[in-house]
């Protein structure tokens, strides 16, 4: 255990081996209500829900069960005790996001309060702020944008990690399919997101994977002849 180098948090950071994240990972669904913090498996924490704002449940939830994200903030990419913003008393979402994966995965409460991320939404003045519903992925594109923004302001912008976390490009090839042309272009646009279909009816096969579905988002189309 590596002790978290901060002025009034003395909580030990666990560290876990990668092998255990892959265990997690394979966690089959808990058929039992889970009554005590020791019954919960590590990194399996229920987030309240404040009012309406099971969409930020929805976010987090799916944050820290993402691999990449995960490993980034538990392997102390970034260190709360050594964040300069901090420090002086400014806003750091980076530091908020550590903050909720060290209660999850180091943590003996049951539960999660996120008050942080929301306090953050009305400090920055956002649309979202409030206690009422709101779509989860129209937020966490809210919450990657102040993020950003929040790093910059902090002039950190170059250690910010959702670029590397939640950023892609995607190549869309046009490849003209006369013999004699065959001429090809690539055009790359960037993400944070994309749109996936999901079938429906009797389109839905037994199993239904991610990977069926960006199979069929990136599967080859032919554009009629204008």
């Amino acid at each position: 255990m590596a002790q978290i180098q901060q002025g009034q948090f003395n909580r030990h950071r666990i560290r876990h081996s990668p092998q255990l994240f892959s265990a997690i990972d394979n966690l089959s669904a808990v058929a039992e209500p889970l009554s005590t913090p020791k019954d919960l498996p590590i990194g399996e924490r229920g987030i309240v829900n404040m009012g309406q704002t099971c969409f930020i449940g929805c976010v987090l939830q799916g944050m820290l069960h993402c691999p990449p994200c995960r490993g980034y903030f538990l392997s102390d990419k970034h260190q709360r005790g050594a964040c300069a913003a901090r420090s002086k008393g400014q806003l750091c979402i980076s530091c908020i996001v550590d903050s909720i994966y060290l209660e999850a995965f180091s943590s003996p409460s049951p539960m999660i309060v996120p008050h942080n991320i929301l306090q953050a939404l009305f400090d920055k003045g956002s649309h979202m702020a409030g206690y009422s519903m709101q779509d989860s992925h129209e937020f966490f594109g809210e919450l990657l944008r102040l993020w950003e923004a929040n790093a910059a302001e902090n002039g950190v912008a170059d250690k910010c990690p959702t670029s590397k976390l939640f950023e892609g490009a995607l190549v869309s090839s046009l490849i003209c399919e006369n013999e004699k042309c065959g001429h090809k272009s690539n055009q790359t646009e960037a993400f944070k997101d994309i749109s996936l279909e999901i079938p429906s009816g009797k389109d839905v096969p037994d199993e239904l994977t991610i990977n069926d579905c960006l199979a069929k988002f990136t599967a080859k189309e032919s554009l009629a002849t204008v």
